[in-house]
């Protein structure tokens, strides 16, 4: 699939990592193989405000690693597990839900370092609200859903920064939910000078070295 390759004029996103932030940039469909993990980490829904103990998306993600060859699979909370002990395993998935609320977890518990490491040093993969939160900014759920936040009063929408482009998740299936969705994320993208790319559910963005 043809890349889309990153703007000369476009300006660095803070704190991005020199070999994360230009990578080849695909759009593709799901991968049926990835290569076996020694550990995986599959985070358990920080961001489903209430009930991530019960989310039914849970044991689908799980499955989903168990098929890629992960030898381990195991819940993990940012709000009761330390920063440390993600030190014990080499690939993550953060799931969708609040990316208002999972952003501050992430910040307020301490991830936000062992997380940029991890995408560094092992996989980071994010789903969702789990892949907005590792872009530049967050604002863009601003546009359409802002009472996402009327619960965690998050100010700051900085992102981790691990790419340079802002994401817009579940696309198609968005483009009949919202009025005007495809005019406001432009809207957005003009606004902001920032690239938004539309994800469709089974799309991917991959980022490497």
């Amino acid at each position: 699939a043809p890349g889309f390759p990153r703007s000369p004029d476009r300006k660095e996103p803070p704190h991005a990592h020199p070999n994360l932030q230009r990578p080849n940039f695909t759009r593709v469909p799901r991968p049926r193989h990835t290569p076996p993990f020694r550990q995986t980490l599959r985070p358990r829904d920080t961001a489903s405000v209430g009930f991530k103990q019960n989310d039914k998306n849970v044991p689908r993600h799980t499955r989903e690693l168990q098929t890629c060859g992960a030898s381990l699979v195991a819940l993990f909370d940012f709000d009761k597990q330390s920063p440390e002990a993600l030190a014990a395993y080499d690939a993550a998935m953060l799931i969708g839900g609040n990316p208002y609320y999972l952003l501050h977890s992430i910040r307020r518990n301490g991830f936000a370092q062992p997380l940029r490491r991890l995408a560094e040093q092992g996989t980071l993969i994010g789903v969702s609200a789990g892949a907005i939160v590792l872009t530049p900014s967050i604002a863009v759920i601003d546009v359409f859903t802002p009472e996402m936040n009327s619960d965690v009063g998050l100010t700051d929408k900085t992102g981790l920064s691990l790419c340079d482009c802002e994401i817009l998740p579940h696309y198609s299936k968005f483009l009949a939910r919202f009025d005007r969705f495809e005019e406001r994320a432009q809207e957005y993208e003009q606004q902001n000078d920032v690239t938004l790319r539309r994800l469709s559910d089974g799309e991917a963005l991959f980022f490497g070295a």
